[in-house]
């Protein structure tokens, strides 16, 4: 029976203020919150942007944490992996909720997926993300 272990869980936070910034760098243009920023650019083009720099960040530090603890997977892996996992236009749902003070907390699991025969090993990851 193939089995999933938890090996990391990880946090990371994000201020509304930071990803407006960096929203606004992106798009070259000076929205004042990111529900504006939603609207201005239409659906789906801010959660891209968002998925794409949080995975990136995330990869970077679950990487280096994962391999400390002997696990041998790639930056490349590791950020496909959030990438599929984060969904741009739930992200977007989320982010136009925040206020001034927010913060976006990016939850992501990391499993080690072992075969029933133990002839083969995965990993997968579990991204959630809510306003604190």
């Amino acid at each position: 029976m193939a089995t999933k272990e938890l090996i990391r869980t990880q946090y990371d936070d994000y201020t509304e203020k930071e990803l407006l910034l960096y929203v606004n760098k992106k798009s070259k243009m000076s929205f004042i919150d990111l529900a504006l920023a939603v609207t201005g650019l239409g659906t789906g083009v801010v959660g891209d942007w968002l998925e794409e720099k949080v995975a990136g960040e995330i990869a970077k530090r679950l990487s280096a944490t994962l391999s400390g603890l002997g696990y041998a997977l790639a930056f490349g892996e590791i950020f496909n992996m959030i990438q599929d996992d984060i969904e741009a236009k739930e992200l977007e749902k989320e982010i136009v909720k925040m206020k001034d003070n927010d913060s976006m907390r990016i939850i992501t699991k990391t499993y080690m997926w072992l075969s029933g025969s133990g002839n083969h090993t995965g990993y997968t990851t579990e991204v959630t993300y809510k306003i604190i």
